[in-house]
């Protein structure tokens, strides 16, 4: 037997309540709404590289799409599932989270697990058409968020749901530098002194290995901190360095060449999308994503 929810509501206080009605999800709006009031992406030129355009996820829709992802871990942890999700359900709150209205919970099973993330896809699809165009989900779609979409649509198993709930592509752009820092002292500091065979595995499994130079060299705004005295190698371990090496000076040059921090960032993530993402699948799957605070960056 099915059981009817008003709301299903991730917030501070409030979440996966059934069989309740409660106002804390403050003033609501129909999704498709505000996917028209609100454009979901933006089409972005990369700094050093202009004549490429990309097209991002802005952080309303990063927060709308976590917080749907986080509904369904949070049922499934219940052992229930929601049945037949449509854009029609989806409400979303003053501060852009999702929340569930009208839906059907039903017994849990891996199948219907797949299949309400294979419908959060389709809806997410649906409000970025609406809000901006079907062009920002084709091929000038950033990398990371085209996995993130094509894992939801593809779920075989609920041992991925972590990576739904807390997917590198969904990271604020304020934080994103912060991610990178805390993903690179933890593999160079941490593993590096105490698990030297795990840090050389990740670091050895890292995207961009051979290429990255040549990457980093095409961008005439890189190709500065590759024209020093540091003698990069194209490896992993060369590549984690550039990275740490531009986020941590950009405060000393930025002055020099006009240039604002989140500028600088959004260049690094669009030329190198796949590293976070890479990155926080290796640690999870080697155990050692839990306790970094990395789940905090998201809010």
């Amino acid at each position: 037997m099915s059981i009817h929810v008003h709301w299903v509501y991730v917030g501070v206080m409030w979440y996966a309540m059934f069989d309740s009605y409660f106002s804390g999800a403050g003033e609501l709006i129909n999704a498709l709404s505000y996917a028209r009031a609100n454009p979901l992406m933006r089409r972005v030129k990369i700094l050093g590289r202009e004549e490429k355009l990309v097209w991002i996820p802005n952080d309303n829709l990063r927060r709308l799409i976590r917080s749907l992802n986080m509904i369904h871990k949070l049922l499934h942890k219940k052992k229930k599932c929601l049945l037949s999700l449509t854009s029609s359900s989806v409400l979303v709150d003053e501060e852009g989270r999702g929340v569930i209205q009208g839906a059907t919970v039903i017994k849990y099973s891996t199948e219907d697990v797949c299949r309400g993330y294979n419908e959060t896809s389709a809806i997410v699809k649906e409000l970025i058409i609406e809000s901006v165009g079907l062009e920002a989900i084709g091929v000038d779609c950033i990398a990371d968020f085209r996995r993130l979409l094509h894992q939801m649509e593809n779920v075989t198993s609920i041992d991925q749901e972590y990576i739904l709930s807390n997917h590198a592509s969904l990271i604020p752009d304020f934080n994103r530098t912060s991610v990178f820092h805390l993903f690179h002292d933890h593999i160079m500091g941490k593993l590096a002194h105490h698990e030297p065979k795990l840090k050389n595995q990740i670091i050895n499994n890292l995207p961009y290995d051979g290429i990255w130079i040549d990457i980093a060299y095409s961008n005439c705004f890189l190709r500065n901190w590759l024209n020093t005295d540091r003698k990069y190698k194209n490896t992993g371990n060369g590549h984690i360095s550039f990275n740490k090496n531009v986020r941590s000076s950009m405060y000393d040059y930025l002055p020099l060449f006009s240039y604002t921090q989140i500028q600088v960032d959004e260049c690094l993530y669009c030329e190198f999308p796949d590293l976070l993402l890479d990155i926080e699948i290796l640690l999870w799957m080697s155990g050692e994503i839990e306790g970094l605070g990395f789940e905090d960056k998201f809010s």
